[in-house]
Order: structure tokens, then C-alpha cells, then sequence
């Protein structure tokens, strides 16, 4: 009797075992086969490295488990902040003095181009490409004009790099918004100098 009840009570707790393991498969294939893409972002349907769809709208997209993947791009606004050590990145003025410059980036990309940057853009990459064309326009910039100019006109001149900016990105799928100078990094001679004189700028 005692073995019967033993062998009823292993029949069930087998078909419970098959149904959890049934069930355990069919929860992680079906958490495989969509993708949620966010209010801010748009995506991507990406298959063995090839795009398979056009840009997807936000909400949850169902596809192949385990051979497809959406790939999500932010499309607003990011920012970005640079320090342009006078020491390390300096530029060189006009009347040869040497500054660096803190500066903050607002940046998106262009949602036409989506599938360009899924296909050859990285965070990392485009961040790196935003900063040496940052630097590149400084240094031109500031070839034009004296320290004492770039000082006095801090506004004037990160609207008139902007527009510089602008142009060597316009060729990337990226859409440069705003640039702001926040502070000057000086060299200590010519700190000395403006303490000396009492020289102050805004």
C-alpha cells in the first residue's frame, strides 16, 4: 500500500517537474523574443549584423528569439562636458598666449540617419569624434584673435564657435544644439599678469 501511494506521488511530482521545466523554457524564449524601446529612444531590428528593419517607434517590439536583437538609439538632446587643459590641449591665441577651456555640449542624433549610426556609430566613438571636432574649432577660432578678445566676449565667441562646430559635423549624423565656454583654464604667467594689473574679465 505504502509503495503504491510512494509511486502515485512520484507520477505526479514527475508531471509537475515536466510542466515547471515546460514552463521555465517557454518564459525564457518568450523574454528573448521582444524588446521594449523607450519614449526617447527609437530602434533597430538588427539580424547576424544586418538591419532588417526601418526605424521602430517606441513600444514593444516582438521578433525572432535569439537571431535578432533591437537596437535602441537616444534621440534627445545628451550632454557632454570637455576640459581643454591649457597645460595638455591649449590653443593659441593670436598675440601667442596659451588658454584651455571648460566646456559643456547639448547633442543628439539626427533621427534621418538612424540606421548610419546603428550600423558604424558607439557612444564612446561619437563622444570621441564631438571632442577633437570641439578642439579642432577652438584652435582655428582662436588663431584670429587676442587672449584679451576671447576673454572679454566669452558669449560672442562660444556662439561664433558653435557655427564653427556646426560645419565639421556636418557631415556625422549628429546635430550639434549648444555649446558653452564655462570657464577659461589660463596659464599661471598670465594669471600673474592679471593679478599684477588688477585686469579682470567676465
Amino acid at each position: 500500500m505504502a509503495d503504491n501511494s510512494i509511486s502515485k506521488l512520484w507520477i505526479v511530482l514527475s508531471k509537475f517537474g515536466v510542466v515547471f521545466i515546460f514552463a521555465s523554457v517557454f518564459m525564457f524564449v518568450l523574454k528573448h523574443s521582444y524588446s521594449r524601446i523607450e519614449e526617447t529612444e527609437v530602434g533597430v531590428l538588427v539580424e547576424d549584423g544586418k538591419i532588417k528593419s526601418e526605424v521602430l517607434k517606441p513600444g514593444i517590439v516582438f521578433h525572432a528569439p535569439f537571431v535578432s536583437q533591437v537596437r535602441t538609439i537616444p534621440v534627445t538632446p545628451q550632454q557632454l562636458s570637455f576640459n581643454f587643459a591649457e597645460a595638455e590641449n591649449g590653443f593659441i591665441t593670436k598675440d601667442m598666449q596659451t588658454m584651455g577651456a571648460q566646456i559643456q555640449i547639448t547633442w543628439k542624433y539626427q533621427e534621418a540617419r538612424i540606421t548610419e549610426v546603428v550600423k558604424q556609430y558607439t557612444p564612446k566613438y561619437t563622444e570621441g569624434m564631438i571632442r577633437d571636432a570641439t578642439l579642432r574649432a577652438f584652435r582655428e577660432y582662436s588663431g584670429d584673435y587676442t587672449i584679451e578678445q576671447l576673454l572679454q566676449n566669452k558669449d560672442k565667441v562660444s556662439l561664433e564657435i558653435l557655427n564653427v562646430l556646426k560645419q565639421k559635423m556636418d557631415q556625422y549624423p549628429v546635430e550639434i544644439l549648444q555649446m558653452t565656454i564655462v570657464d577659461w583654464d589660463l596659464a599661471d604667467s598670465y594669471k600673474r599678469y592679471m593679478r599684477e594689473n588688477n585686469i579682470k574679465y567676465p
